[in-house]
């Protein structure tokens, strides 16, 4: 188990940093200790949109919207997050595709 949560705590750094390099993103995880779940949106992008265009580029991932967390989105002025999920299977180029589908969508806005 602690090789597992190591290599989740790796993968997702590394995707929390190279999200946060591309024009427009923001990441907003909190916490001293994150999880795998990687929540960030795309400028003023609605996170649904992302979601779709994402999907449509062979990348899932979520989008959360005030419901699940109210109070904690009304306090940071958060209309949703879109939310990847990184996980002990997650490999290179899961990465790299999600990174690039982001990078596209960024770009095209």
């Amino acid at each position: 188990m602690p090789a597992i949560r190591e290599q989740i705590d790796r993968t997702a750094m590394r995707l929390r940093a190279e999200l946060a390099a591309i024009d427009g993103v923001a990441i907003h995880d909190l916490g001293q200790q994150r999880s795998g779940l990687v929540s960030f949106t795309l400028g003023d992008l609605d996170v649904n949109t992302v979601k779709n265009r994402l999907a449509s580029a062979g990348v899932s991932v979520g989008a959360n919207g005030p419901g699940y967390t109210p109070f904690d989105m009304e306090a940071r002025g958060l209309a949703g997050i879109v939310r990847a999920s990184v996980s002990y299977l997650t490999n290179e180029h899961d990465i790299e595709r999600l990174l690039a589908a982001v990078d596209d969508i960024a770009r095209a806005r």
